[in-house]
């Protein structure tokens, strides 16, 4: 595909390890394409967007972490690191994370809506948003919830820049875009 002929592109791959390559292919080779990462957080505890590929630090791998108890993990997550959320029905061939329909059409539309703003020119900047659903599934089942959750939503928007590593080893002092 000849990316540089599209607006936006849309990353739903639920994959960290394939968003990484994506990330990095487009900060190289199609920077200022509007990249729009998007995944859920398990049993309903809500949705997020990375919009990136804007300006040249902020980017899907400065979400993360790695330090020696939970190896590589997402500072976006309102679930605490360390934990296993995959669940499955017969046999290894029918995993799945548990999320409903009504959290990815929340997520889709929070999407769509800033997709909308970034093409009409009134969004220009990578940032992260966030919702958050109830936790109360989540916990019952044992899970712990990371400090991110407890932030209230404007508290989430507001600090929506704030996930910019300016060591990140893909854009990280890099100078490009005009």
């Amino acid at each position: 595909l000849k990316f540089n002929t599209f607006d936006a592109v849309v990353v739903a791959t639920g994959k960290d390890n394939t968003n990484f390559l994506i990330n990095e292919h487009f900060i190289t080779s199609y920077p200022n394409i509007p990249l729009f990462f998007t995944w859920l957080e398990p049993m309903g505890l809500g949705g997020h967007l990375l919009l990136s590929n804007l300006r040249p630090q902020g980017c899907y791998m400065c979400l993360f972490d790695q330090d020696e108890e939970h190896g590589l993990h997402c500072k976006a997550s309102f679930a605490a690191a360390g934990q296993a959320f995959i669940q499955s029905f017969g046999g290894c061939n029918n995993r799945f994370v548990d999320f409903g329909n009504l959290d990815a059409e929340q997520t889709a539309l929070m999407v769509t809506r800033t997709i909308l703003q970034v093409l009409k020119g009134k969004m220009n900047e990578n940032q992260l948003l966030s919702w958050k659903g109830d936790s109360d599934n989540f916990e019952s089942k044992g899970f712990q919830l990371a400090p991110r959750y407890y932030k209230n939503e404007e508290e989430l928007y507001t600090n929506r820049f704030a996930f910019v590593n300016s060591r990140c080893p893909t854009c990280g002092n890099k100078s490009r875009h005009s």
